[in-house]
Formats: C-alpha cells, sequence, structure tokens
C-alpha cells in the first residue's frame, strides 16, 4: 500500500512543477492526511520506511529520499541525489549532483552539498557551509560556520571545525 499521494497543490521550480504529499497511512511520527513537502514524482520518496518530506521542503528531478530519512523546512534535494537511512535534512540546505547523504548525518542551516560528496556517520552539519567535489567525510564529525571543503577532502574519525575553514585537497597523481 502507498504511504502518500500527489496533490492537486504545486509549486514551480524553473520549469519543474512539484506537488505537495498527503499521508495515505499512519507511519512513524506521520498520521494519516498529514501534508508534508513536495516532489516532482512518486520516485522521489519512497513508500517503504517511515522517510518523509515536511514543510516546504521539495525534491525533484533523480533525487530520492529512502528508508527513514527526514527533509524539512526549506531544503531542496535534486538532480542525483540520494538521502537515505536515518539522515535528517532541515533549513535551507541545497543537495544536488551525485551527493549521498546517509546514515546519522544531520544537515541543518544554509548551505550547499554537491558533486560527488558522501556524508556517512554521526555528522553534524550547520552555518554556512559549502560542500563540493569529491569530498568525503565519515565518522563522527562536527561542522559549523563557513566551512568550505571540496576536492578530494577526506575527514575521518572524531573532527570538529568551526568559525571559517577552507580545505581543499587534490587528488594525488599518478607517477
Amino acid at each position: 500500500m502507498k504511504k502518500y499521494e500527489l496533490t492537486k497543490e504545486t509549486i514551480h521550480i524553473g520549469e519543474t512543477t512539484i506537488h505537495r504529499i498527503r499521508a495515505l497511512k499512519t507511519f512513524g511520527n506521520i498520521k494519516k492526511g498529514d501534508l508534508g513537502g513536495f516532489i516532482e514524482k512518486e520516485r522521489n520518496l519512497s513508500h517503504f520506511g517511515d522517510s518523509w518530506i515536511f514543510n516546504e521542503a521539495s525534491v525533484f528531478g533523480n533525487a530520492i529520499i529512502l528508508s527513514n530519512a527526514q527533509i524539512g523546512d526549506n531544503a531542496r534535494i535534486f538532480g542525483n541525489a540520494k538521502v537515505l537511512e536515518r539522515a535528517k535534512v532541515f533549513g535551507a540546505v541545497k543537495i544536488y549532483g551525485n551527493t549521498i547523504i546517509y546514515g546519522n548525518a544531520d544537515l541543518d542551516g544554509s548551505f550547499e552539498v554537491c558533486d560527488n560528496v558522501r556524508i556517512y556517520g554521526k555528522i553534524n552539519v550547520s552555518g554556512f557551509a559549502y560542500i563540493y567535489g569529491n569530498a568525503d567525510i565519515r565518522g563522527s564529525v562536527e561542522i559549523d560556520g563557513s566551512a568550505k571543503i571540496g576536492g578530494y577532502t577526506k575527514l575521518r574519525g572524531e573532527i570538529i571545525l568551526g568559525g571559517i575553514n577552507e580545505l581543499n585537497f587534490d587528488k594525488e597523481k599518478e607517477k
């Protein structure tokens, strides 16, 4: 049985029409009849698990929300991005490209994550970060402030970044 339906309420993002969703059954913290955020097509939000899109958040293009992921506020997920497992994306976050957010990642603020970024684990990102390129962030990482993380940067383990930081590592060249 489907867990939501597309309503007739729509908005446009560029030339893309997206539809507000309505819960068809009770699951997790969602009650039958609750209105959610916006999606372009059913492929954007799985009918399995407790994943949900809240408020004015939107998911479109080939982006997909799976498992128990939660998207809310004014977050925008698009391109080929994936948010899954127990990840939460709130605030005015934009996630696009081929980015994958999973594990217990918790993103909230006004920032962008794009290109081929992977964010996994107990990650907490807030503030005005820009994460791009092939950055790979795993472990127990807190990023706050105006961080720019790109290139082939890898953050592992227990790391706290605050204030203004810029990390951009180029891939090692073959000899």
